[in-house]
C-alpha cells in the first residue's frame, strides 16, 4: 500500500487505494491517522500509550463525524484520569439514521441550500417514501426503517411491482427520477454532518435500467374531436376552463398553470404577453429555469379573465395550492380523457397540441420543417431541441391531423365573437356572427354594428328583471 505524506496540522487529506481509505488530522501538535478498509463500513482509529496500541472503531462512516469522535477519544485518553473514563474509550457505534430522518433533513435543507421549490421538495420526498413503502408492504411506518433499506435492489423491486400493477415505464421513470433527487451531491455535506448514513448511500443513484423513454411523439388530434372538445371547453366551470386555455393555447405545464397569476401578463408595444420566469418571492420556479414570453390573443385573454373576480390573484382561483392542483391535475385530465380516452396524460396532450399549432403555423409561413421545430422549441421552452424533434418530426412529415388552417376554421370565428361581451347573450337568442363580422339574426338581415343599442337596452332590462 502506498502511503502519502502526513498532512500538515489543521488540514485533512485523503488517500484511496484498492484496500484502504485514510485521512490525517492534527491534535495538540501531533498527527493522527483515521482509516477504513474496503470491507468495513465505519472509520477506524489507533492510538498508543505506554507502548500499547488501542485500536478503536469510531462508529460512523462519515469522515467529519469520525474526526470529532477521534478527538473525544483523545481528550479522554490523555487525561490524568483516563483509566476512570474508560467508558468513553470503548467503541461507540452511533445509531444509523432512519428513512424519516433522512427525509426530514432533505426537506429542511433543500430549499435553503439549493433553492428547490417547496412543492418540489415535498414531492421528491414523497416519491422516495412511496418506493420504500411499496417494497416493504408489511411495515406500518416506512419512515422508521433504517436508511440501509434504500438500495438498488429495493428500486429494482419497485420497478417489478409497479409494472405488475400496470404502471407505464414513463410513470415509473418519473417516480425514480424524483426520488433520486433526494440524494443530490449538493446536499451530501449536510447529510454527512447531521446524519448517520451507510457508506454506499452517500453516493446513491437509484437504478432505472430497462425503462423505455418517456418522450412520446405527438399524435395528431382529429378535427372532429377538436371541434367537440373546444365547444365543450367553453361550457366548463371557470377554473377548469381557464386551466384548459392556459394549457391548450399557451402551452403551460401543470405547475405553471397552477401558479399562473394575472400579474404575469404584461403589455409590450401594444400586445399582451405572458412572461414566464422564476419568481422566488412567489415560491415559483420554472422547470430547468428556462424563461419564455408567450403572445396572448385577445380572445384567449377574454376566456381567462371575463368571469374572474377583480381581486383574484391566481387564474385558477383558489388560494390553497392543493385546490389548484385538483384542477390542473385531476379535473383537466378527466375532461380531456372524455375526448381522448386512449391518451394517458390529458394535460400533457394539450401542451403538445399547442406546440403543434405553433409548428404548423411556422411551417406554413416559412415552408421549412426545421423552422417549425425551432419555433415549437421556443414556445414550449424545451432545453434540448431533440425533445421537440421527438414530438413533431413525424407529425410534420405527415400532417394528418389538425393543421393551422384547420385550427382557424375550428375556433377562430368563435373567438372573435367571444371578444364581444354580448356574444353569449346574443347567441342564446338566435343571433349569429355574419361572415362580415356583423351580427345577424336567423330571420333578419345583418345588423350594421357589433351590438345594436336596442339589444343592449333589452339585455339590461332582462338582467334587472332577473335581479328583482
Amino acid at each position: 500500500m502506498t502511503t502519502e505524506s502526513v498532512a500538515p496540522r489543521g488540514t485533512v487529506k485523503s488517500n484511496f487505494t484498492d484496500k484502504v481509505e485514510e485521512f490525517y488530522f492534527s491534535y495538540l501538535g501531533k498527527d493522527y491517522r483515521i482509516f477504513r478498509p474496503a470491507y468495513r463500513n465505519n472509520w477506524q482509529f489507533r492510538v498508543s500509550r505506554g507502548g500499547k496500541e488501542y485500536p478503536r472503531s469510531l462508529g460512523t462512516p462519515i469522515r467529519n463525524v469520525a474526526k470529532e469522535q477521534a478527538i473525544i477519544f483523545l481528550k479522554a485518553f490523555f487525561s490524568e484520569t483516563w483509566e476512570d473514563r474508560i467508558s468513553e474509550l470503548r467503541q461507540k457505534a452511533l445509531p444509523q439514521s432512519t428513512v424519516g430522518e433522512l427525509l426530514d433533513c432533505y426537506k429542511l435543507s433543500a430549499g435553503a441550500e439549493i433553492k428547490v421549490a417547496p412543492e418540489t421538495v415535498g414531492r421528491n420526498a414523497a416519491y422516495l417514501l412511496r418506493v420504500i413503502a411499496t417494497v416493504n408492504p408489511d411495515v406500518k411506518d416506512p419512515r422508521a426503517l433504517r436508511a440501509e433499506k434504500i438500495t438498488e435492489e429495493a428500486f429494482r423491486e419497485y420497478i417489478r411491482i409497479a409494472r405488475a400493477e400496470g404502471r407505464s415505464d414513463s410513470s415509473i421513470r418519473s417516480t425514480l427520477a424524483q426520488a433520486r433527487s433526494v440524494f443530490t451531491p449538493k446536499l451530501r455535506h449536510l447529510y454527512a454532518a447531521k446524519l448517520q448514513l451507510p457508506k454506499q448511500l452517500m453516493e446513491f443513484k437509484p437504478l432505472d435500467a430497462n425503462l423505455t423513454g418517456s418522450t412520446e411523439a405527438f399524435v395528431p388530434i382529429p378535427s372532429d374531436t377538436v371541434k367537440c372538445m373546444e365547444s365543450a371547453a367553453l361550457e366548463l366551470p371557470g377554473n377548469v376552463r381557464r386551466c384548459y386555455f392556459l394549457m391548450a393555447r399557451l402551452g403551460l405545464r401543470n405547475k405553471e398553470a397552477r401558479y399562473a397569476r394575472k400579474s404575469w401578463f404584461e403589455m409590450h408595444e401594444g400586445k399582451r404577453v405572458l412572461v414566464l420566469k422564476d419568481r422566488p418571492t412567489e415560491e415559483f420556479k420554472l422547470k430547468n429555469s428556462l424563461p419564455g414570453v408567450i403572445p396572448v390573443e385577445d380572445a384567449v385573454w377574454y376566456q381567462l379573465t371575463h368571469d374572474l373576480p377583480e381581486d383574484a390573484v391566481f387564474l385558477v382561483n383558489f388560494t390553497a395550492p392543493t385546490m389548484r392542483r385538483k384542477i390542473t391535475d385531476r379535473a383537466i385530465n378527466s375532461f380531456v380523457r372524455q375526448f381522448l380516452p386512449d391518451r394517458q396524460k390529458g394535460a400533457y396532450e394539450l401542451r403538445k397540441w399547442a406546440g403543434s399549432i405553433v409548428a404548423s403555423r411556422a411551417r406554413s409561413k416559412f415552408g421549412d420543417s426545421a423552422a417549425a421545430i425551432y419555433a415549437a422549441q421556443i414556445f414550449l421552452r424545451h432545453r434540448s431541441i431533440k425533445t421537440t424533434e421527438a414530438y413533431y418530426v413525424t407529425y410534420l412529415k405527415t400532417v394528418s391531423g389538425v393543421t393551422f388552417d384547420d385550427i382557424q376554421q375550428i375556433y377562430h370565428p368563435a373567438e372573435e365573437a367571444k371578444q364581444d361581451p354580448l356574444a353569449p347573450w346574443l347567441t342564446a337568442r338566435g343571433w349569429l356572427t355574419h361572415a362580415s363580422g356583423q351580427w345577424a339574426h336567423e330571420t333578419l338581415s345583418p345588423v350594421p354594428c357589433a351590438a345594436p343599442q336596442a339589444l343592449v337596452l333589452q339585455m339590461e332590462l332582462e338582467n334587472s328583471a332577473s335581479r328583482s
